[in-house]
């Protein structure tokens, strides 16, 4: 076996690969299910359009979504029937300033039954700050961000503020954390936003969550937020019926918010054990007997 390998010749330019996409990546998504038997039906539907743009100096995300859901349930005296729609857009242009400095504009338009939202739209100047380089960002990373980003609402109902529309003043600050090592990640992050025009309207989350490496193939993650809520300005004035909070048609007020996720893996057996054989598996990915 022989190999020749014939180096540039000293001097000659270096030949740059070319990119026809200009660095632009785009991704689209469809997705839906339907279910029906002699008392109910249910149908969702969601779809979602991004195009994004990264390089050293400059990154751009662009993102269009939207979903459609409906149910039709048959009660002992009357057929009940519920709809409700999202559809969003957003927007994040970043330049980088320096290692540790960025400056940006971001902003998004909403549009949901849920949320009682006609037309929400928000946005205007951001910056953030990392303790450490952006080139270790892979790593770990210790991040301030500020935001100023007033807010307009065209309410579906009237609230229970009394309005139909209105601008609001706001800001939001976001303060994270993450570390990524052989052992596995830790991330938390704690933001706070608040309505500028009346300081009492603000929500605050705590984000965190770790995944970890315990022993070869046993994975441990958990992740979870715990929020205080303060600026619940879309509720209806018009209070909810059993069977709307039952299918969560609409917000409810509350003063509070948790989630959590964990998950624990283990994976072993042959390392070989790479070959694909579709046989009997169903085809459709319909359930196995």
């Amino acid at each position: 076996l022989q190999i020749t390998y014939r180096g540039p010749e000293a001097g000659a330019p270096a030949t740059q690969p070319q990119d026809p996409w200009n660095l632009w990546v785009f991704t689209t998504r469809i997705s839906g299910n339907v279910f029906g038997e002699q008392r109910q039906k249910f149908l969702f539907v969601n779809g979602s359009f991004q195009a994004n743009r990264t390089a050293e100096d400059l990154k751009i995300n662009l993102r269009l979504s939207g979903n459609y859901n409906r149910r039709e349930q048959e009660l002992t005296t009357q057929t009940y029937v519920s709809t409700s729609k999202s559809y969003s857009a957003s927007e994040l242009v970043v330049w980088s300033v320096t290692d540790h400095w960025s400056f940006g504009v971001r902003g998004s338009l909403n549009s949901s039954t849920f949320y009682n939202q006609d037309l929400g739209l928000q946005g205007g100047p951001a910056i953030e700050f990392n303790v450490y380089r952006y080139a270790e960002s892979t790593r770990k990373q210790f991040t301030f961000l500020y935001t100023v980003e007033p807010t307009y609402f065209n309410y579906e109902q009237e609230t229970i503020f009394d309005k139909t529309t209105e601008l609001l003043p706001a800001h939001r600050l976001q303060v994270g954390a993450q570390v990524q090592q052989r052992w596995g990640s830790i991330h938390s992050s704690v933001e706070a936003a608040q309505f500028l025009n009346d300081l009492r309207k603000y929500h605050v989350v705590l984000f965190g969550g770790f995944s970890l490496r315990i022993v070869r193939g046993l994975d441990l993650s958990i992740n979870g937020n715990v929020s205080r809520v303060r600026d619940q300005v879309s509720l209806p004035k018009v209070g909810l019926t059993d069977e709307e909070i039952l299918v969560r048609r609409r917000e409810l007020g509350t003063s509070f918010r948790y989630f959590t996720f964990f998950s624990l893996s283990y994976r072993f057996g042959s390392k070989f054990a790479n070959v694909v054989n579709p046989r009997m598996s169903g085809g459709g990915g319909g359930a196995e007997v």
